[in-house]
């Protein structure tokens, strides 16, 4: 994104729409929405999903999102088009109230999934639930948002670590992540750690394991979401990643601290 509002095609594309974003207090979602507050001015309002986290409530979260130096000091005015929406990416339905829910089904024209737990050595079944359970409770959502134009789910450069290469395109998998997701009430996580040594046998470890099976769950759903006739072509050779996105999958690497925009690490984790 270039720094003009008024002369950036991406401003443009934003301007008046509304964002709904996961993970929007971690490392990555932090940067996001500071960078479409800063470069994309026009937009109406971010969504963002807030959980309480150690006895700290979702607007204490969100104060302190806002108190961090890059927004607070480079964005004017800009508390309020950050709303916070309570809920959990781990509980069906985000365990959103029917009004948030309906809230972002009539408002939002854009959805950036960016929640996810990021720990190695998470047990299957949390992972699953994180990583996994998380993505089908956004598509389910956005099955229901009439106004949706884009999709953009956050992935890893890890994924399939076992191949040789990875081109930008989406890769089918043995196992079926639906069934998976059918087993997280029935099996319990004792159960679900002795199935790790049979269904890992190809990965380090439960984080690259459940992202590669997220991605797999789009490619499996993506006709399904009501941002265009063109999704239902969708096949293992294409990848959304055009200008004018409607489907994106972004594999990001190691992330650091910012080197110099907006200021010299802004961001650290």
């Amino acid at each position: 994104m270039v720094e003009n509002d008024h002369k950036s095609a991406i401003s443009t594309f934003f301007s008046a729409k509304s964002i709904f974003i996961t993970g929007g207090t971690g490392f990555i979602g932090k940067q996001i929405i500071e960078k479409l507050l800063r470069s994309c001015s026009a937009l109406d309002r971010i969504y963002v999903l807030v959980r309480p986290k150690h006895g700290i409530h979702v607007h204490q979260r969100i104060e302190q999102l806002c108190s961090l130096p890059a927004i607070r000091l480079l964005i004017p005015n800009f508390k309020t088009k950050i709303i916070p929406v309570l809920g959990d990416i781990t509980k069906n339905e985000f365990d959103l109230s029917n009004e948030d829910q309906q809230l972002l089904i009539e408002n939002c024209q854009i959805v950036i999934n960016s929640g996810a737990s990021v720990r190695f050595t998470e047990p299957l079944k949390q992972a699953i639930k994180s990583n996994l359970y998380s993505v089908r409770n956004m598509i389910n959502l956005c099955k229901k948002m009439q106004q949706l134009q884009s999709f953009v789910h956050i992935s890893t450069a890890y994924i399939h670590p076992y191949r040789l290469d990875i081109d930008e395109v989406l890769y089918p998998m043995n196992e079926d992540p639906n069934l998976l997701l059918e087993s997280i009430e029935g099996f319990s996580e004792k159960m679900f750690d002795y199935l790790s040594k049979k269904l890992l046998i190809n990965y380090p470890n439960t984080y690259t394991y459940t992202k590669s099976l997220a991605e797999y769950l789009i490619l499996q759903q993506a006709n399904q979401l009501p941002i265009g006739e063109e999704l239902s072509q969708l096949n293992l050779n294409i990848f959304f990643s055009s200008f004018f996105f409607k489907l994106a999958i972004i594999r990001p690497s190691i992330v650091g601290a910012t080197w110099n925009e907006p200021i010299p690490e802004s961001f650290t984790n």
